[in-house]
């Protein structure tokens, strides 16, 4: 004998199933924010979270000095602060928000269980001298971030083929 509560469960479970996909679609469809002008490329290569909040990480094919200059001209007016402590990256900053452009050989992310954090780049001198690697990138930080958003970055970037 039939209870009547196997429509109405299929119905909630067809409506939770359809929220869902449609949810999903949504955030792997909505582009990445990007705010800064003189980061041309359509899409991050990368993210990752620390404990100040949330690195994503742009590959451009234009010398990191050149970027740099861009940069500087745009966050300079923006309130921004250049730090030459860094050599050779260029860094800036404005309270929590952080960008730093330099040559993809000069910088490395090292992560362990609980954070990632960015560190210059060391060759091994045992390998001889490294070929220089002039492209820039740029890795931008903002304050927040959560595993939720990195975990989503990760799907939009395999479905999409980044």
């Amino acid at each position: 004998m039939e209870t009547g509560l196997r429509k109405p469960s299929r119905l909630v479970l067809t409506i939770v199933l359809v929220v869902l996909v449609a949810s999903t679609a949504y955030a792997i469809l909505k582009p990445v924010a990007n705010r800064y002008r003189f980061i041309r490329v359509s899409h991050p290569v990368s993210m990752m979270l620390d404990d100040t909040g949330k690195w994503t990480y742009y590959s451009l094919s234009t010398p990191a000095e050149e970027v740099a200059r861009q940069a500087r001209a745009e966050l300079l007016a923006e309130g921004f602060q250049e730090s030459t402590n860094d050599k050779p990256w260029f860094r800036f900053s404005k309270g929590d928000r952080e960008v730093i452009v330099c040559n993809h050989d000069e910088i490395m992310t090292v992560a362990d269980r609980r954070r990632s954090t960015l560190r210059h780049s060391h060759w091994p001198k045992s390998l001889g001298a490294p070929k220089p690697q002039a492209w820039g990138v740029v890795w931008v930080h903002e304050p927040g971030g959560n595993p939720a958003q990195l975990a989503v970055f990760n799907v939009k970037r395999l479905v999409l083929g980044w």
